[in-house]
C-alpha cells in the first residue's frame, strides 16, 4: 500500500487531477475496494489541509492598523448644506404636529389595492405587492423613493411611511 499517495504533488490542481485519476482507478464502483477509496480520500483531504498551512505560512502577515486621525482643522469643508433647524420648535413638538394631521387625514385607495396619502405636500404611497403564492407585503415610497425595507403588514408600512414623513419634514425636503 501507498502510504502518501499525493507525494509528486507540488500544487491543488496537480493534487486534484491525481485524485480523480485514482478514483477512476480505485473507486468501488470501478472495481476497487471501500478501504482503499477511504485512504485516498484521507490522503486527499490531508494534503489539501496542508498545503493551506504552507500557503498561510508563506504569505505574508498583515496586522490591521488604525488609520491617521484627523484633526477638525485639517478636515476638508463639508460642501453639503445644512439641514434648516426650526429654533422654537423641538423635533419632539414638530412629530407631535405630524402624528395629529397624520390621524385626521385619510388614505385614499389606488386602483391597484395601493394607498395615498398627501401630508404638507409630501407625498405617500404605500405599495401593495402580492406574489404568486406568497404572502403580501408592502413598499414605501416617500416623494418618489422607495424605502429599502419590506414590510409585512400594513401597520409596519403605515409606521415606516410616518418615519419617513418625519425625516422628509425635518431636513426641510419637498
Amino acid at each position: 500500500m501507498v502510504d502518501d499517495w499525493f507525494a509528486r504533488c507540488q500544487t491543488l490542481e496537480e493534487a486534484r487531477l491525481e485524485y480523480r485519476r485514482l478514483c477512476f482507478s480505485y473507486h468501488p464502483d470501478h472495481g476497487g475496494s471501500t478501504e482503499l477509496m477511504q485512504q485516498i480520500n484521507a490522503a486527499y483531504a490531508r494534503f489539501r489541509r496542508e498545503f493551506a498551512l504552507r500557503q498561510a505560512r508563506r504569505a505574508p502577515r498583515r496586522s490591521w492598523q488604525r488609520p491617521p486621525r484627523v484633526r477638525p482643522e485639517e478636515m476638508p469643508p463639508d460642501d453639503t448644506p445644512v439641514p434648516p433647524v426650526s429654533p422654537t420648535r423641538s423635533t419632539c413638538a414638530m412629530r407631535e404636529a405630524l402624528r395629529r394631521q397624520w390621524q385626521v387625514t385619510p388614505w385614499e385607495a389606488l386602483a391597484d389595492g395601493s394607498l395615498r396619502r398627501v401630508l404638507l405636500g409630501h407625498s405617500l404611497i404605500l405599495l401593495r405587492h402580492t406574489p404568486p403564492r406568497a404572502a403580501p407585503a408592502w413598499c414605501v415610497v416617500c416623494d418618489q423613493r422607495f424605502s429599502p425595507y419590506v414590510y409585512m403588514t400594513r401597520d409596519e408600512a403605515e409606521q415606516a411611511a410616518f418615519e419617513l414623513l418625519c425625516q422628509a419634514v425635518a431636513h426641510g425636503q419637498a
